[in-house]
């Protein structure tokens, strides 16, 4: 009688180890949720909105920022081999003084580990050309542009200190050919046991004083002009950078 009983306890153990096997290999391998943090920073630092903490990259002027916001468009997660294509991935960031960063959950991701990713700053051609609504697209926000179909990909807007005046500062960059597509690989793959998100940080400096040097006095506006919107397209395609911890 005590043989069977032990046996029974180990059957009984087996089935429980075994339970807990499958459980946890189900868990692993079930597509979850991952969030993305996007946090707003200026040189590094969070940003102050909303007050003259910063100086032209270009000069000597103290300017401050009050709106911030950046779309982000077909995201692609990778464990190795193995891609994740999120579909409809059209987010837009958006920052001021209430909202320092912002987050994006995606759904069902299928991966187990984190070892790539990649979106873009802005919209593909064929979702620029068109009126549809998805994930955050919508020609009746502020984003469209109110003189032809299309997007702006980046919003910066805030004031700048000149000759003893507060004048404007106003950059919105659209335009196809301004896409950036951007390619983050992890030193470390990420793995997803612990559902730690993804962080993010959009450095808004990095608008103005990457490749090209922006003087705001001498360029206060970008909106249709092709050749400015390039020059901040060319350094906003260093602005977003994964932050992948230890």
């Amino acid at each position: 009688m005590k043989r069977l009983n032990r046996l029974s306890i180990v059957a009984v153990s087996t089935l429980v180890l075994a339970a807990i096997i499958v459980f946890a290999f189900d868990f692993r391998t079930k597509p979850r949720p991952l969030k993305l943090i996007f946090v707003a920073e200026a040189n590094g630092e969070p940003i102050e909105f909303d007050t003259f903490a910063y100086t032209n990259p270009g000069g000597t002027e103290m300017f401050r920022l009050r709106d911030f916001r950046v779309y982000i468009s077909n995201i692609k997660l990778a464990d190795g081999d193995k891609v994740h294509v999120v579909e409809n991935s059209y987010h837009l960031l958006r920052f001021d003084r209430s909202t320092p960063q912002f987050n994006v959950v995606l759904p069902k991701v299928p991966l187990r580990q984190i070892s790539r990713i990649s979106m873009s700053i802005g919209i593909d051609e064929a979702a620029n050309g068109s009126i549809e609504v998805r994930g955050d697209l919508d020609p009746n926000n502020r984003m469209a542009w109110n003189w032809n179909i299309g997007y702006k990909f980046v919003l910066v807007e805030g004031a700048i200190q000149m000759d003893g005046a507060v004048m404007p500062l106003v950059y919105h960059v659209g335009f196809n050919e301004n896409r950036r597509d951007l390619d983050f690989v992890a030193s470390t793959s990420v793995d997803r046991d612990e559902n730690r998100p993804l962080t993010f940080s959009v450095d808004v400096m990095k608008l103005f004083s990457g490749e090209e040097v922006i003087n705001m006095t001498e360029l206060q506006t970008v909106k249709m002009d092709r050749s400015d919107a390039a020059l901040l397209a060319t350094n906003y395609a260093q602005m977003i950078n994964p932050i992948w911890g230890d």
